[in-house]
């Protein structure tokens, strides 16, 4: 059974499906979430876009996570440092992220 999720500080509800997939709704359009995962199993590149998007497009917001000795999570950096849905997430690796 699909199970919901509702964030009250930005209106965003999300919906992960029995297959793995999250479908967004909210006031703003629906996106689409990519994860990469590191050799740990654990997140290293979160990416946002409309739902209509390619990996190849320039419509992504892009996150790193960064994790201490421990596997902590410790920071997650936008791409280029901009919060902007402008990135490529095929090029995700090639962003500066500080």
């Amino acid at each position: 059974m699909p199970e919901a999720i509702a964030d009250e500080n930005t209106n965003v509800t999300m919906q992960v499906n029995n297959d793995g997939s999250i479908n967004t709704g909210s006031q703003r359009p629906n996106l689409q979430l990519r994860i990469e995962y590191n050799a740990n199993n654990d997140p290293l590149y979160i990416g946002l876009a409309n739902e209509i998007a390619t990996v190849g497009s320039e419509k992504w917001q892009i996150r790193k996570a960064f994790y201490d000795g421990s596997n902590n999570l410790t920071q997650l950096v936008y791409a280029s440092s901009q919060v902007t849905f402008n990135k490529i997430w095929n090029n995700r690796a090639l962003y500066p992220y500080s």
